[in-house]
């Protein structure tokens, strides 16, 4: 738990402070890199990542890696654009394992479903961790709305973004802290440096 005041606390308040097990989970919310346009015959659901939204997923995970993220797993909306994105991400990391392939991150899931998973994760652990979340728009901007400011209108996702997003446990509407937005085109350039 992070206090930004502590002389504004008792000392039994911040006793009674530390002794709590409040778990934060930071979630990377990661939109799907570029993929192949709709097309007749071709489902939705099968739409695969274009070579250069491959390049560029790839550069773009480089930047995250280099800051070192914590990132313990990595959950995936069932589409396949997602998916791609999600293994790319997992390579960039150079992490064991494969994504979680979850409907919770579907285009049409439900805000309250992932919150309840969020919720049980945090009861499991009783620790911080850090996970990864590759979904779509405009799922995960309005889901990050919510979160950090308690409303609707959604937070803009390029495709590739990366919203970094610490999620206080009980988890609330607003009650989370966007601690990082940044759009592809801001870590292309830092990928040229």
């Amino acid at each position: 738990m992070c206090i930004d005041r502590p002389e504004a606390f008792s000392e039994s308040e911040l006793a009674a402070l530390s002794m709590k097990t409040v778990a934060e989970i930071t979630c990377f919310f990661i939109r799907h890199a570029k993929a192949e346009p709709v097309a007749d015959g071709l489902d939705d659901a099968e739409r695969p990542l274009t070579p250069a939204g491959r390049r560029d997923a790839k550069k773009i995970f480089g930047v995250l890696a280099a800051s070192r993220p914590a990132i313990e797993i990595i959950y995936s909306s069932p589409l396949l654009r997602a998916k791609q994105t999600a293994d790319v991400l997992t390579t960039a990391l150079r992490m064991n394992g494969r994504p979680v392939v979850t409907p919770l991150l579907a285009p049409d899931a439900e805000l309250s479903a992932w919150l309840e998973f969020l919720q049980a994760l945090a009861a499991s652990g009783g620790r911080d961790c850090a996970i990864a979340a590759v979904g779509h728009e405009p799922t995960l901007g309005r889901w990050i709305s919510m979160l950090c400011f308690g409303t609707a209108r959604p937070v803009n996702l390029k495709k590739g973004a990366i919203a970094k997003v610490v999620i206080h446990t009980p988890i609330t509407a607003g009650g989370g802290e966007l601690c990082g937005l940044y759009q592809p085109s801001f870590l292309r350039r830092m990928a040229g440096r």
